[in-house]
């Protein structure tokens, strides 16, 4: 890539992109391992932007890589809330009711 772009990191800056397309795609699925993809982008955004001295954006990131946290810790625990069938429904032990969504990782 050295030789068609004058980047200062082009496989960080790929990378970063790349892993972004896919985890929105998961996102979109509802699938819990999304956040994990989500957390490693921020954590690699982080550490390109503090490189190239782009602070402010480091920040951003930063507080991205905290919401990413956050959100697979919540969906963990909406995981361990919810009764999950096999065909990916989800039914809430108080009110009996289906919510569409889906997550890889299912409760038995």
């Amino acid at each position: 890539m050295n030789n068609y772009t004058n980047a200062a990191l082009p496989y960080p800056d790929a990378s970063i992109s790349i892993l972004s397309l896919i985890a929105q795609s998961l996102m979109a699925k509802k699938i819990l391992e999304c956040w994990m993809i989500w957390i490693s982008v921020d954590a690699m955004a982080v550490g390109v932007y503090a490189v190239k001295h782009l602070y402010p954006t480091t920040i951003l990131y930063t507080v991205f890589l905290v919401l990413a946290a956050l959100g697979y810790k919540e969906w963990k625990r909406l995981t361990k809330t919810y009764n999950w069938d096999d065909f990916g429904q989800v039914y809430a032990p108080t009110f009996r009711t289906s919510i569409s969504c889906r997550f890889s990782t299912k409760l038995r």
